[in-house]
C-alpha cells in the first residue's frame, strides 16, 4: 500500500520544529474535550503554540485564539461563502494585537481549485444580489447545479486549460441568460401596461372633470348662509347648524342596519348619503353607518354619533379638500401619460446582449466539442474487459484520474 502522509507530521518536518516539551505546531482535532480546547486556545494566545491546523467546523464560531495571530492559510476552498467568512473571522476580529495580518489562499494549477473558487464567487455574488435587491429575476437555478461532469473532471485532472475557459464561458452565459429572462419579463410587463394605461388615463381624466364640476358647485354656494335639508325639513337661520346636525345624525342612525345607499340630506348642492351595516364591532355593538357626499363624484365623510356638529364639520372638510383631490387626479393622469410614452418607446426593444450571448453559445459549443462533452453515455459504455486490459496512455498515465484507476490507489482511498 502507498504511504499515507499525515499533514501535521509533514508540516512539522517542513517547518523544522525544534524539540520542545510543548510542540509549537498543533492540530485542533487532538483537543477532544472542552478542557483540552481551553488549554490549547490559551497556548495559542500565549504564543506557545505558533501554528494551529484545523477544519472550518472545528475552528469556526467560538474559537477565540486571535490575540497573536499574524497569518491565516486557506489550504483548500470550501463549498460555501460563509465558510470563508468563518475562517477569516478567526483572525479579522477585535482583540488581535497585530495591526496588520496576512491571509494566504493556495491554488494548484490543473486541479479543482480554480473551479471551487469560481463556484464560491458565483454563490457569493448571487447571495449579495439577493440581499441588496440587485437581481431582477423571480427565480434562480440551483447553485449546486454547476457540478462538473465526469469528462470535465478528467480534463481538469489532466491540466487542460480549456476547462477553465469553459467555466468562465458557462458563468457568463448563465448571467446573460438571467438578464435575457428579466428582459423578456420586462417586455411582457410593458405590453400589459400599454394595454391598460389608455383606459386608466381616460378614467383619471373623467374623474378630474367630475371633481372640477363639483368644485364649481361648491363655490357657487360659498357665500350663502347655512342651509341643510334633512328629509322633508329645511334648516336655516340662527341655530340651524346645530339642529341640522342632530337631525342628520338621528336620520343616519335610524337606518344603521340598512346596507343600501340612501339620500339623507342636501347641502350646498350636494347629496348627503349613508349606508348601514349589519356587522358587529369587537364589543358587540353594531358598526356605525358610512357617510358620503355626492355631486358628480362621490366622496367619503365621517359620522360622529357622539358629537353631531363633528359630522357637519367632516362634510365641510370633504368639500374643502376637492381642490387637492382635483390636483392629485390631474397629476396622476399626467404621470400615466408619461409612463405610456416611455413604455411605447421601450416596447419591442431587442435584448442588448443578444449578440454577445450568441457568441458565447457558439464558443461553448466549440469548447464542449474540444473537451469531448457532446457525446452521450455510449462514450463511456465501452467494453469493460478491453478497458481493463489496456494500459493507460500518456499523459493520462500520470494524471489524477489515472492514479485513481490504479488498484493500489483505490485501496488507499477507501482506507
Amino acid at each position: 500500500m502507498p504511504k499515507v502522509v499525515d499533514l501535521t507530521t509533514q508540516a512539522r518536518k517542513e517547518i523544522h520544529e525544534p524539540a520542545a516539551e510543548e510542540p509549537e505546531v498543533s492540530v485542533i482535532h487532538d483537543a477532544d474535550s472542552d478542557s483540552a480546547k481551553a488549554l490549547l486556545f490559551d497556548a495559542v494566545n500565549a504564543g506557545r503554540v505558533r501554528i494551529l491546523f484545523g477544519s472550518t467546523e472545528k475552528m469556526g464560531a467560538g474559537t477565540n485564539v486571535q490575540k497573536r495571530l499574524k497569518a491565516l492559510h486557506h489550504l483548500d476552498a470550501p463549498w460555501r461563502p460563509r465558510d470563508i467568512e468563518q475562517r477569516e473571522g478567526r483572525i479579522l476580529r477585535q482583540g488581535n494585537g497585530n495591526a496588520q495580518v496576512d491571509i494566504y489562499r493556495y491554488v494548484t494549477e490543473g486541479s479543482f481549485d480554480a473551479y471551487m473558487w469560481q463556484t464560491l464567487e458565483t454563490k457569493a455574488r448571487f447571495i449579495q444580489q439577493v440581499m441588496n435587491g440587485g437581481t431582477t429575476v423571480r427565480s434562480a437555478e440551483d447553485l449546486e447545479g454547476g457540478a462538473l461532469t465526469y469528462a470535465e473532471i478528467k480534463a481538469i485532472a489532466s491540466g487542460n486549460p480549456a476547462v477553465m475557459e469553459k467555466v468562465k464561458v458557462d458563468t457568463e452565459i448563465r448571467k446573460l441568460d438571467q438578464l435575457r429572462s428579466a428582459h423578456i419579463n420586462q417586455q411582457h410587463a410593458i405590453r400589459w401596461e400599454v394595454r391598460q394605461l389608455p383606459e386608466q388615463i381616460r378614467q383619471s381624466q373623467q374623474a378630474h372633470a367630475r371633481i372640477t364640476a363639483d368644485i364649481a358647485t361648491r363655490d357657487a354656494h360659498a357665500d350663502a348662509d347655512f342651509v341643510m335639508t334633512v328629509g322633508n325639513h329645511t334648516y336655516s337661520g340662527k341655530g340651524a347648524r346645530e339642529e341640522a346636525a342632530k337631525a342628520l345624525t338621528h336620520a343616519v342612525l335610524s337606518w344603521r342596519d340598512d346596507p343600501a345607499f340612501a339620500v339623507r340630506a342636501r347641502y350646498r348642492g350636494f347629496d348627503i348619503l349613508s349606508r348601514g351595516s349589519r356587522m358587529k364591532r369587537f364589543d358587540g355593538e353594531a358598526e356605525l353607518p358610512e357617510l358620503f357626499v355626492r355631486g358628480k363624484e362621490t366622496y367619503r365623510a365621517s359620522l360622529n354619533a357622539e358629537n353631531p356638529i363633528g359630522t357637519i364639520q367632516s362634510i365641510e372638510h370633504t368639500l374643502r379638500a376637492l381642490d387637492r383631490l382635483a390636483e392629485s387626479e390631474r397629476a396622476e393622469s399626467e404621470r400615466k401619460e408619461k409612463a405610456l410614452a416611455d413604455y411605447m418607446a421601450q416596447l419591442g426593444r431587442a435584448f442588448e446582449h443578444e449578440q454577445r450571448l450568441k457568441e458565447l453559445l457558439a464558443k461553448q459549443a466549440e469548447l464542449n466539442a474540444a473537451l469531448d462533452l457532446g457525446k452521450n453515455e455510449r462514450q463511456v459504455a465501452r467494453d469493460s474487459t478491453e478497458a481493463e486490459d489496456k494500459e493507460l496512455p500518456h499523459p493520462e498515465r500520470n494524471s489524477f484520474v489515472g492514479r485513481l484507476n490504479r488498484p493500489e490507489t483505490r485501496v488507499a482511498a477507501m482506507a
